[in-house]
C-alpha cells in the first residue's frame, strides 16, 4: 500500500499580513511608561520651583524685619524675644505658592548690642583729632521649616511626603550710627 503524502497547508499565523492591533498593542506598553516619566518630571519642577521660591523668600524676609526703634538709642546688649508669627507672615506675603500650613518658624529672636569706637582724624590744620563713634546692631536669628508639596503620587512614591527644608535666620545689621 502506497501512502500518498499530501502536501499540508501552512497552518501557521503568518505575521507579515495580519497586523490588526499592533498599534494598540504598542501603545498599552508605551502610554503608561510615558505617562509616569511626564508625572516625574512635572513633580520634579514643582519640587525645585518650591526650593527656589523658599530660597528666595527666605533671603528677602531675613532684611526686611521691621526693626523696634526704641531700642536703638540704647548702650545696653539685649535680647528680644521676636515674634515668630511675624516673621511668617513676612515670608507668606513675599510669597503666595508657599503654604501656611507647611510653614515653620521656630526659636527667632533679636540681639541688640552697641560698640563703640574712637578714631582719630586728621584736620585741615595738620593736626589730629579724636571722635567717638557708636554703633547699634541687632542680629536677627530663627529657625524656619518648610514641609514639600507633591501634586502627584509619583512624587510621593519618589521623594516621600515628609521632605521639608529648613533655613537658620542669622543676620547682623547696622541700625544707627551716633558721631560724637
Amino acid at each position: 500500500m502506497e501512502h500518498k503524502f499530501l502536501p499540508r497547508k501552512n497552518i501557521g499565523i503568518n505575521f507579515k499580513e495580519n497586523e490588526n492591533g499592533q498599534a494598540l498593542l504598542e501603545y498599552a506598553i508605551v502610554f503608561p511608561l510615558f505617562l509616569f516619566l511626564l508625572l516625574f518630571i512635572i513633580d520634579c519642577a514643582w519640587i525645585g520651583f518650591q526650593q527656589l521660591t523658599f530660597d528666595y523668600v527666605y533671603r528677602e524676609a531675613s532684611w526686611g524685619f521691621e526693626l523696634n526703634s526704641g531700642y536703638v538709642n540704647s548702650q545696653y546688649p539685649m535680647v528680644d524675644r521676636y515674634s515668630s508669627g511675624y516673621i511668617k507672615d513676612r515670608i507668606l506675603e513675599q510669597s503666595p505658592i508657599l503654604k501656611s500650613k507647611n510653614l515653620k518658624v521656630i526659636n527667632a529672636y533679636n540681639e541688640y548690642w552697641t560698640e563703640t569706637e574712637s578714631v582719630i582724624l586728621p584736620n585741615a590744620f595738620g593736626s589730629t583729632y579724636s571722635k567717638v563713634t557708636r554703633r547699634r546692631y541687632v542680629r536677627v536669628n530663627a529657625d524656619i521649616i518648610y514641609k514639600l508639596d507633591t501634586l502627584t503620587f509619583v512624587g510621593d512614591l519618589f521623594f516621600g511626603s515628609n521632605k521639608t527644608i529648613s533655613k537658620y535666620i542669622c543676620k547682623t545689621r547696622l541700625i544707627n550710627s551716633n558721631d560724637n
